[in-house]
């Protein structure tokens, strides 16, 4: 028995699906309302006997691993660990599955330390009326301080450090929490003090870390963040995406803020959608949970030049991740009556989400229209800044035809002619950067998971259980000779099995969804993926003078045997 089916064993389905949505009996079967769209009549069926679940009207379907991707907006290795944790699954069996079991106690230790933590902040918020009273006039009112779990740290250096070795924990574990700093002479001291505290919880609603904002203005800086713990990596974790990935189906969207206040702001506009990040820049693995969730993401930052440069930092990042953006911009709505700065500023005025989402711009449009704001474009100095700012941002761009559409609105929008815009593209970048990154991303998504075939390849030989997905000869032969032209590329014996990955091994467990059900169509599959490496390694090989003449004919051959 594998992990997988290990999980599928433990885990009864629609007792789990139950958690989430209201099923009821009808025949041999469970049915209830699709939790993937919004629907009045239930078109989803749950069946225990099968262990599967199917939406008939939007077609999502598959077992209690599948699902729990796609509600909790998860990848497969992070479904497997959420599932196996959830079911109490010892995965010491499966060695490529089981943690470093120092990194586990840490996290552990830590997840409890910060839920011990977190309700010690938020007694002490319910207790001081300078605190509550900063919330409330900030129309915070006590149904949002309770559902985001929001505390306050009192001001004092040892508060937080007394309570939680009250609790049993160690200075050391503390520390590690990063919740105390140690000073100069050895001492350890808080790390929030006269602060509101805002956990920061992970997409599965587990607290990871803390955020503090000053409510003395005089205070700095405004926000503080912990550093990055076991538990905790502020470039993977999105604050108030676990509310968010619960709402994207009625609302259709996300949107991208800067701060949590900003994110709570949202939630009294009446969009409990807003997602940010916790004092770092957009980063790759941010976008990447966003388009696990929805392809329908807005950027609303804040109306000033930080705001600007932040939104052309993250339409790169998002682009090159072939995620495409629209921006909200508060420069349509705001007048000097009424500034708006930010989203809290446009809570405070009684702004509605009409107002707002009808300020909705294509992400590059609103670049190009902003920075024609700042620039003379009848000027051709200016223009061309204009020009080189934008193709900065489209460079990101792997899909050649969104590229070229974006390069006719450029040229609309600064009456360039498309032709001489594209020599001016293609002068800047003289390697030609997109096709070079188009024909990388052709090479990874050889597999239908997005995940370069040479995870796949390497993941299928150091398998133990390599006929378990192929009988074919020519296949094992082709693996064979892969492995040989790696050990000649580098001059030595090699144990692929130490290159797989937790991730890259995860794929054999999932093999129903990358490799096709029919044998011979599986054979063949697998052969084109290995083939496309062997060609790759050939080429360096051939390049090099690490062979002799007759050594790289005797190669060459081999590889015509195996066609």
């Amino acid at each position: 028995m594998d992990l997988k089916e290990d999980i599928l064993r433990n885990i009864d389905i629609v007792d789990y699906i139950s958690k989430f949505v209201s099923l009821r009996k009808s025949g041999a079967n469970w049915v209830g309302n699709c939790p993937f769209h919004k629907e009045k009549t239930p078109s989803f069926m749950v069946s225990d006997s099968k262990g599967i679940y199917k939406c008939f009207w939007c077609g999502k379907g598959g077992d209690v691993i599948t699902f729990a991707m796609e509600y909790e907006r998860l990848d497969f290795v992070d479904a497997l660990k959420y599932l196996w944790e959830y079911a109490h699954i010892d995965t010491t069996k499966y060695a490529k599955f089981t943690p470093d079991p120092a990194i586990k106690e840490s996290k552990e230790q830590t997840k409890n330390l910060n839920q011990v933590i977190s309700n010690h902040f938020q007694a002490l918020l319910k207790d001081d009326k300078v605190a509550l009273g900063y919330l409330h006039n900030r129309h915070i009112d006590d149904a949002i301080i309770e559902q985001f779990q929001i505390g306050y740290a009192p001001d004092g250096y040892h508060d937080a450090i007394n309570y939680l070795k009250k609790y049993g924990f160690s200075e050391e574990q503390i520390i590690e929490s990063w919740l105390c700093k140690v000073g100069t002479s050895g001492d350890i001291y808080d790390f929030f003090r006269k602060r509101i505290i805002f956990p920061i919880q992970d997409i599965v609603g587990n607290i990871v870390g803390f955020g503090g904002r000053v409510i003395d203005p005089q205070d700095n800086p405004k926000y503080l963040n912990l550093s990055d713990t076991p538990l905790y990596d502020k470039s993977k974790i999105l604050y108030g995406i676990n509310f968010a990935k619960k709402n994207v189906v009625e609302h259709g969207k996300i949107i991208v803020v800067e701060w949590y206040m900003d994110v709570i702001g949202l939630h009294r506009l009446g969009l409990p959608i807003g997602v940010a990040t916790c004092g770092t820049a957009l980063t790759a693995d941010h976008i990447k949970i966003l388009k696990r969730t929805t392809d329908h993401v807005y950027f609303l930052f804040d109306n000033d030049d930080a705001g600007f440069s932040a939104t052309v930092r993250g339409l790169k990042i998002a682009y090159s991740q072939d995620l495409y953006p629209q921006v909200l911009q508060f420069t349509k709505i705001s007048t000097p009556e009424k500034p708006i700065k930010d989203v809290d500023d446009f809570a405070n005025i009684g702004g509605t989400t009409d107002q707002l989402m009808e300020t909705s711009t294509d992400g590059l449009l609103y670049v190009m229209q902003h920075l024609k704001t700042q620039y003379n474009i009848s000027n051709p100095v200016d223009k061309k800044k204009v020009t080189n700012s934008v193709f900065e941002i489209i460079a990101a761009i792997a899909d050649m035809s969104i590229m070229q559409h974006y390069l006719k609105e450029i040229s609309l929008g600064l009456d360039i002619s498309e032709q001489i815009l594209l020599s001016q593209y293609k002068i800047r970048y003289k390697q030609n950067k997109v096709g070079i990154r188009q024909e990388k991303q052709e090479q990874k998504s050889s597999d239908s998971t997005g995940m370069d075939s040479k995870a796949l390849i390497h993941a299928l030989i150091a398998s133990e259980n390599l006929s378990d997905y192929t009988q074919d000869e020519s296949v094992k032969n082709a693996l064979d000779f892969y492995q040989e032209l790696l050990k000649v590329h580098y001059q030595k014996d090699l144990n692929i099995e130490t290159w797989v990955t937790d991730q890259q091994s995860a794929l054999l467990w999932r093999d129903h969804e990358v490799l096709p059900f029919d044998e011979v169509k599986k054979a063949q599959f697998i052969k084109q993926l290995v083939g496309k490496l062997i060609d790759e390694e050939l080429r360096d090989i051939i390049k090099t003078s690490v062979l002799s003449p007759e050594q790289k004919t005797e190669i060459l051959e081999k590889r015509k045997k195996l066609r």
